[in-house]
Parts: C-alpha cells; sequence; structure tokens
C-alpha cells in the first residue's frame, strides 16, 4: 500500500525525476518527467493538488491485482458439497411442515437444492414405507401427504375419507 506522506515527500524533494511517479507505478509518466524536469514543471505543479486521488488509485489497483488468485492456482470448488440422505431428510420434512403436510415434488425443488428427481424419489420412497400417503387433488394434481403435519380437522377429515 501506497502512502500519502511518501508520495508528497518524493514529489516535493525528487518530483521533477519523476521518482513520485516510479512509487504509484506510473513508470511511463515517471520516464517523461525525467526527461522533461516533472513534465516542463507544470506536471509537477499539478500533482501538488491530484497527488491524493493518485495515491487512492495506485492502492485500488494495487489491492485488485493482488487480491485475486492466479488462473493456475486451484481454489475451493463452488459447487455446494453433496447432501448426505439424512440431511436430504430433513430438508424434506422442513418443508413438508411449512406446506402443512401437503407438498409435490416440484415444490420442493423450488424451495431447496434438491432435484426434482432427487425429491420424487424421497417421496415414493417414503410413500412405500408408509410415512406419507400418495394423493390426488380434484385438479389432478399428484401429491405427498404427510398425515402428521395436519391440522386436527384435517387429520379427521383425511381418516373419514379413508373409511368410506
Amino acid at each position: 500500500m501506497k502512502e500519502l506522506v511518501v508520495a508528497y515527500l518524493l514529489w516535493f524533494f525528487l518530483g521533477f525525476y519523476g521518482v513520485h511517479k516510479f512509487y504509484l507505478g506510473k513508470t511511463g509518466m515517471g520516464v517523461f518527467y525525467l526527461f522533461t524536469a516533472g513534465g516542463f514543471v507544470i506536471g509537477w505543479f499539478i500533482d501538488l493538488f491530484t497527488l491524493p486521488k493518485q495515491v487512492r488509485n495506485a492502492n485500488i489497483l494495487y489491492a485488485n491485482q493482488y487480491s485475486r488468485p492466479a488462473p493456475y492456482i486451484r481454489t475451493e470448488s463452488r459447487k455446494p458439497k453433496p447432501l448426505s440422505p439424512k440431511e436430504k431428510d430433513k430438508i424434506v420434512l422442513l418443508i413438508a411442515k411449512e406446506y402443512n403436510g401437503r407438498l409435490t415434488p416440484l415444490e420442493i425443488a423450488a424451495n431447496s437444492d434438491l432435484s426434482i428427481d432427487e425429491s420424487e424419489e424421497i417421496l415414493k420412497k417414503w410413500s412405500s414405507k408408509g410415512y406419507a400417503d400418495l394423493k390426488v387433488s380434484d385438479s389432478g394434481t399428484i401429491y405427498y401427504e404427510f398425515s402428521g403435519f395436519l391440522s386436527a380437522d384435517e387429520r379427521n377429515q383425511a381418516n373419514r375419507s379413508f373409511l368410506v
């Protein structure tokens, strides 16, 4: 990081030779100042007022140059690590609770990192084990119902329709 005080000291004592320009990483301007006595003194005088901005810009360039990893350095993958089956089950249960016990694979996929296929696979597995019931709405939508998340009224209605 470049310091404003150092830049002004270099400007004052060695500015006609462009040393402050070299310090800020502006080699081309430094060479110009070196052969033209500070840009015919006019450039040297203008730097009196613009040096704070030049130091700020040099620091921004420095920070950008050294904050990014080089392209050949392997960095950590941005892909999320694969979820364990237990984590997937937990996600589906949380979404089922949020949707009051009735949900579709699309709703799970929309509210998680699980794909539609993964969601459907989990729901089919739970349906085969009796944890969820496969239902079809009046409009023909296939959904899964978790009776443990239904309200008491909804549970009674579901039991009545089961008995009929």
